[in-house]
């Protein structure tokens, strides 16, 4: 800065560089980066001029000035041409999902993309486009691929676009195959396949012998095409015995022990099952969608409220919003 050196910085895996300083860096945000002390040789910043950018061994890269501007800048390539299509999981039970995008940029580039989610972390998976094998490719440790091909790799990690699904244009099918060979997912760009996403939940109220609601029950789920990919299931009793052990029952399945979370105005006990929650949901009450009773029992093995989702008590809608019942201990408590 105007003569000054600021230090050496390393760029990003893609060739970013962006650097943020503060005159205080510890009352500063730079939503979740770091901000790095601004010297007094620089101050008031109002004053400074001319910023430039030089390698390793001193040659410029980029520079400008505050006065003078910059009017050679060039402008960054635009896309003339693209397309998109999904990659649809092949096993109707499988949550892995993907997409394929390719960009023809205005200085002749071109680029694909092929991105698939969730798979086995770490694992090495392959890409096939119309057939033609682009090789194996890693998942990273939260089972994520990603893979960027471009006809001049740029950035880092870019792979070069081979000849033979050139023009991107024109390619069809993509596959992504595990190390055994088998198609995890699939797409076409003429063909597109389907993905129908849809999310339901429902929720009822608990109530004891008297008809007073005292917890709740609410379940979740989502498909994809029609096959469950996740669902859930949370149960919560306000207690009046604090000393008193609960568990509970969904269509007389034992679904396991109540936990206790001390709440402002009591104990509350929540069971939370399924793949948000802390154990998994009974295969025989699969899909979550299907049951109906929910009964909560005290150490004794005595029923202290229950409820019902074809005939719910209290009212079917105690919160009276049309959002389900609410338990007295908080709405629609999520551990």
């Amino acid at each position: 800065i105007d003569g000054y050196d600021l230090g050496a910085f390393t760029a990003s895996d893609r060739g970013d560089l962006n650097l943020f300083f503060s005159s205080n860096p510890n009352g500063s945000s730079n939503q979740g980066g770091d901000v790095l002390a601004l010297p007094a040789e620089i101050q008031p910043i109002s004053s400074i001029d001319l910023v430039s950018l030089v390698s390793p061994d001193g040659a410029p890269i980029v520079a400008g000035s505050f006065v003078d501007g910059c009017d050679d800048v060039p402008e960054p390539p635009m896309p003339v041409d693209e397309g998109y299509t999904d990659l649809c999981p092949i096993n109707p039970q499988s949550s892995a999902t993907g997409e394929t995008a390719w960009v023809v940029w205005d200085d002749g580039t071109e680029q694909l993309m092929v991105t698939a989610f969730p798979l086995d972390p770490s694992a090495s998976y392959q890409i096939t486009i119309d057939g033609f094998d682009l090789g194996f490719f890693d998942a990273s440790e939260d089972g994520a691929l990603w893979a960027d091909f471009s006809s001049d790799p740029v950035f880092a990690g870019q792979i070069p676009l081979p000849e033979e699904i050139q023009p991107v244009s024109n390619i069809d099918v993509v596959e992504i195959r595990d190390a055994q060979g088998t198609v995890i997912v699939a797409g076409s760009f003429s063909v597109p396949c389907g993905m129908e996403w849809d999310y339901e939940s429902d929720a009822t109220a608990l109530c004891d012998a008297a008809g007073s609601q005292g917890g709740d029950s609410w379940w979740w789920i989502r498909t994809l095409n029609g096959n469950v990919i996740e669902e859930g299931l949370i149960v919560t009793f306000l207690a009046p015995e604090d000393s008193m052990t609960y568990s509970a029952k969904v269509d007389g399945i034992d679904i396991g022990e109540m936990t206790p979370v001390d709440i402002w105005n009591g104990r509350l006990f929540v069971l939370n099952l399924g793949d948000l929650g802390n154990g998994p949901i009974p295969e025989e009450l699969s899909p979550i969608s299907g049951i109906d009773i929910v009964q909560i029992f005290d150490g004794d093995g005595q029923i202290v409220v229950s409820g019902s989702y074809s005939d719910p008590c209290a009212g079917g809608d105690p919160g009276n919003d049309g959002n389900g019942p609410r338990s007295p201990g908080a709405p629609h408590f999520v551990d």
